[in-house]
């Protein structure tokens, strides 16, 4: 449970007989609200369930890690489908009656088709809009100004949210803005889903999903109260994706020596479980 209405469980329905069957129960988290992309709530899932699948805990980090990894790798090569970012919102009313929507991407989008006579207001109010937020062509604006070399420009919804059509016509100088769709949609509510789970930190997640985990160890100490830590405190090395799968374990699973206080000789405790050799 994270909050008050919060919570995901495995709720175990006809208990000790043939119909017995385990049910993922969840209840307000992102994974089943509206205002995030498929992806964001495909990955929430994947990271809820190998959460709640009752493994070992450096099972569940190794696993997360390959799956991570593979997410990151297929948005960042652009090969991820494009159906998968596409976020929707109810037009509660004609984008008109919005006092000031410049911060509101789906009444940006209807108030684009409206214009651009591709849908009428009756069209689109109270039927939800998809869209998409796609990188701003930061060349494109400095020539525009007529500038020599790219500046940065400050993100705005107005030039960076599309219909699912005008990307798909745009033939691909429209792409989805993967930074974005990392920091905006992946990372809030995976964040959320493993605060409360020792042993995976969230810079792990931002350095398989490609992003410097350097800046979200800061984040993690502060929120931890620890303010005198620096950013190499006690927080976990992210998982690099050069490691192999026993160098993980190994790194992942503490040892235990004891040393015979009479003979001085050193053993390694394996665990009651170890197979015997």
């Amino acid at each position: 449970m994270l909050k008050k209405k919060k919570y995901a469980a495995l709720n175990i329905t006809n208990f000790g007989t043939k119909d017995e069957r385990v049910v993922k129960e969840v209840k307000g988290l992102d994974m089943v609200r509206r205002d995030w992309c498929a992806l964001s709530k495909s990955v929430g899932n994947k990271v809820l369930e190998e959460i709640l699948s009752g493994k070992e805990r450096e099972v569940i980090v190794m696993e997360l890690n390959n799956y991570l990894c593979s997410v990151g790798a297929k948005m960042k090569d652009g090969t991820m489908n494009l159906a998968e970012y596409v976020i929707t919102k109810q037009l509660t009313r004609a984008p008109a009656d919005y006092q000031d929507f410049k911060s509101l991407p789906h009444v940006l989008v209807a108030d684009r088709l409206i214009k651009s006579g591709v849908k009428s207001s009756s069209d689109l109010v109270g039927n939800f809009i998809g869209y998409i937020i796609c990188k701003q062509d930061e060349g494109r604006e400095e020539e525009r100004k007529g500038g020599m070399a790219p500046a940065v420009s400050k993100f705005s919804f107005e030039k960076s949210a599309f219909s699912f059509d005008e990307v798909m016509q745009s033939h691909r100088n429209l792409k989805p803005d993967v930074d974005w769709y990392i920091t905006q949609q992946l990372m809030p509510p995976i964040t959320r889903l493993i605060e409360h789970i020792d042993g995976i930190e969230i810079d792990f997640v931002a350095q398989c999903l490609g992003l410097d985990p350097s800046k979200y160890k800061h984040h993690v100490s502060i929120a931890t109260g620890d303010p005198q830590d620096g950013p190499s405190s006690a927080i976990p090395q992210a998982v690099l994706k050069t490691e192999t799968q026993k160098s993980l374990a190994d790194r992942s699973i503490a040892r235990l020596s004891v040393t015979c206080p009479f003979c001085q000789t050193s053993n390694e405790i394996k665990g009651i479980f170890s197979d015997p050799q």
